[in-house]
């Protein structure tokens, strides 16, 4: 059966996104490892689920400036299936786009029956919220940027205390199970001094204002 894999990005101190829905401060930190693990999850994906101010910013980018920028990766967001869960988008231009306005547990059960590969949510903090009230979600995967946002969408699962387990290198994922019983993982990519505090060793940051988070950050991805 195909999966739901919710993908978001998170900040140290555990929002997805601004007060706004801004996504932007992420943009500095899609680098090569980075670029690497999209690649790696893409080969396992056929349908991007949004909602309505991720698709809105991802369709002006990707079919414009996205071409110039990384054209190969453009080609796979540009042709992928993509389905924006809104009720007040009027058009879902972007090719290959359609609109889910209700119905949508009934919807995604429908889509998990069909065959084909995973489907993800990419970014999309309050479509993650809410396909996580309603269960949908089979699987997080979680890309942690070394950013401080101080407000916005919060990261707010409520995990298990129990839920993550350090791996022994700590360039490899964290796997756990969610209140649902399903894996999911945390992409473990930033500096050294905040992979040492999620795996509960000693550390010394080099910035005051990250460290003032540090307690947050690791509360909240072990909630």
């Amino acid at each position: 059966m195909r999966k739901v894999i919710a993908s978001p990005f998170v900040t140290l101190d555990g929002y997805m996104a601004g007060p706004h829905g801004e996504l932007e401060w992420n943009e500095p930190y899609f680098d090569a490892e980075m670029a690497g693990y999209v690649n790696e999850q893409f080969g396992t994906l056929d349908t991007l689920l949004f909602g309505r101010v991720t698709y809105q910013w991802f369709a002006t980018y990707w079919p414009n400036q996205g071409v110039k920028d990384d054209p190969i990766f453009a080609e796979k967001m540009n042709s992928l299936p993509k389905i924006v869960f809104s009720k007040t988008l009027e058009k879902a231009e972007w090719n290959n786009s359609r609109i889910v306005r209700e119905h949508i547990s009934e919807e995604i059960a429908r889509l998990k029956q069909q065959p084909g590969k995973n489907m993800v949510i990419d970014g999309s903090p309050t479509l993650i919220h809410s396909f996580t009230k309603l269960g949908l979600i089979d699987e997080y995967r979680i890309r942690l940027h070394p950013v401080v946002l101080g407000s916005g969408k919060p990261f707010s699962i409520h995990l298990p205390d129990d839920t993550i387990q350090a791996a022994d290198d700590c360039h490899q994922p964290f796997i756990g199970q969610s209140l649902s019983g399903h894996l999911y993982s945390v992409l473990h990519r930033v500096t050294s001094f905040l992979r040492l505090c999620l795996l509960g060793i000693d550390h010394d940051p080099v910035d005051d204002k990250i460290n003032d988070h540090f307690a947050r950050a690791c509360q909240c991805f072990r909630r």
